[in-house]
């Protein structure tokens, strides 16, 4: 048979009628409704492997080939408005802790055409949709079902979530779930089709300018229609659309002065005979600063050997002045940015940065929670001797407090603190690689068991040691 279905029919709480389920009983239909999505290949064919985190999304085929499964092929891990498909082996091999990761980070969604533009038109949760994935896999639910908190009982998308309650009665597949079996191929009923009855299937693209802050969008008319308008809509940051073209009847447009942000297009068309339609599909572009757009030079020494570097960057025409702009630095090969300033300008001068090889990039922010963080430019700042040692910060302190390490070459050093009498309270040994910062942190350090007075931090490594002073006081 083309499907297997198998029901606990020594249950007898089942609810067989033509009306909704009453409480305390499940209802059938519904049951067997979601079980036949699931024959239809609304099914995905990752595994978990829980003893050793890894995942795994193909199957062997009889010609000894593998694959993934259509279901599986529309299926994408979400980071922000980045989307990697699971299918992508040099980002997710098969079989390994990256896929695994995926698997149980409660980020899948399901992307397709009709998919995204139904649940987009009907307010319908996010875009795209998203997967039940959650961090505990569970085995027959995770992957292969929407995610439950988004699609809550007995709403229109409820179907094909990975439980069912008593008394829940959802016997349509709903907008999303019609999209999902076009999206894999399936022809629509009607009960399907109603829900796509307002969208025309556009040929629809975009593509840069040499202007970066400009986009071409370039479309075939429908079929059949006479059309005596389009306009293009464009939302950014997922906000609502806004009309930023109309009145034209050429398939082609540049829209121009975009500036910084995340943007979704669409096109709406007026035919002659008054009727209104819109895309179906919708394009999404981010434009950023990228590595060219930033400068960063260094521009003399502190007392203290600390440079200063002055940052500058260029934004795209457009972006609204409410913009404002967070500087932040990492060491290089460490993903730990950390705030060095804030300005609403678009230059920033960083004082005191200590000796290392660091990265720094600006985050660019609307005012209203939305943030793009832009490629990182590398500044190397050099030292002379064999470590330099930033700290203790603060000094004075009550509670806490913090020394950073840069050191030449790859070494292990020993962090010591004394108190004046010579008697040793805290001890940690830390492995530096070379040019690379390290901040410690005396986070294990009790600090109620300190009294007020001067305390030695004494820094070994292979070749040195030196001491600093830190001052408690109560």
């Amino acid at each position: 048979p083309d499907m297997d279905t198998n029901f606990n029919f020594d249950r007898d709480d089942w609810h067989f009628g033509e009306g909704d389920a009453p409480s305390g009983q499940l209802d059938f239909t519904t049951v067997a409704l979601h079980e036949i999505a699931h024959g239809l290949h609304y099914l995905s064919l990752c595994r978990y492997q829980e003893n050793q985190g890894t995942g795994k999304c193909t199957f062997e085929l009889s010609d000894g080939s593998r694959a993934a499964g259509i279901y599986t092929e529309s299926l994408f891990e979400q980071d922000n408005d980045e989307l990697a498909a699971l299918t992508n082996e040099s980002i997710y091999p098969d079989s390994s802790q990256e896929l695994g990761n995926a698997l149980t980070g409660d980020q899948l969604v399901f992307t397709g055409e009709r998919t995204d533009a139904v649940a987009d038109a009907r307010s319908s949760g996010p875009v795209p949709p998203k997967v039940y994935a959650p961090f505990n896999y569970q085995a027959g639910s995770s992957i292969s079902h929407l995610n439950e908190a988004t699609y809550p009982s007995n709403s229109e998308n409820a179907l094909m979530t990975p439980t069912v309650e008593a008394a829940e009665t959802n016997r349509n597949p709903g907008p999303i779930v019609c999209g999902q079996l076009a999206d894999v191929g399936w022809p629509l009923a009607s009960q399907c089709n109603q829900f796509f009855q307002n969208f025309v299937d556009f040929r629809f693209k975009a593509s840069s300018e040499t202007d970066e802050s400009s986009v071409m969008l370039d479309w075939e008319a429908p079929d059949g229609v006479s059309v005596r308008e389009y306009r293009v809509e464009v939302a950014r940051f997922g906000g609502d659309f806004e009309t930023v073209k109309s009145g034209f009847s050429s398939t082609k447009k540049t829209i121009s002065n975009l500036g910084l942000g995340r943007f979704s297009f669409r096109v709406r068309w007026i035919a002659n005979d008054g009727s209104e339609n819109v895309s179906l599909r919708t394009l999404s572009k981010t434009i950023n600063l990228e590595e060219e757009d930033l400068t960063a030079e260094r521009a003399g020494r502190d007392e203290q050997g600390r440079a200063t570097v002055e940052l500058g960057w260029n934004v795209p025409d457009g972006t609204p002045e409410s913009f404002s702009y967070r500087v932040e630095r990492a060491p290089r090969g460490n993903q730990d940015f950390r705030t060095i300033g804030t300005t609403s300008q678009r230059a920033f001068t960083a004082r005191g940065q200590t000796p290392g090889q660091y990265e720094y990039r600006i985050v660019s922010e609307d005012g209203n929670g939305n943030a793009l963080s832009s490629d990182t430019k590398p500044v190397d700042i050099d030292f002379e001797g064999s470590v330099f040692i930033t700290g203790p910060f603060p000094n004075p302190t009550q509670n806490q407090a913090a020394v950073e390490l840069t050191a030449k070459e790859d070494q292990d050093v020993t962090v010591e603190v004394f108190n004046t009498l010579g008697e040793r309270l805290f001890v940690e040994e830390r492995e530096l690689v070379a040019e690379r910062p390290v901040r410690l942190d005396f986070n294990s350090v009790d600090w109620r068991r300190w009294g007020s007075g001067m305390y030695i931090i004494r820094i070994s490594g292979r070749e040195f040691t030196k001491t600093r002073e830190m001052v408690v006081v109560r």
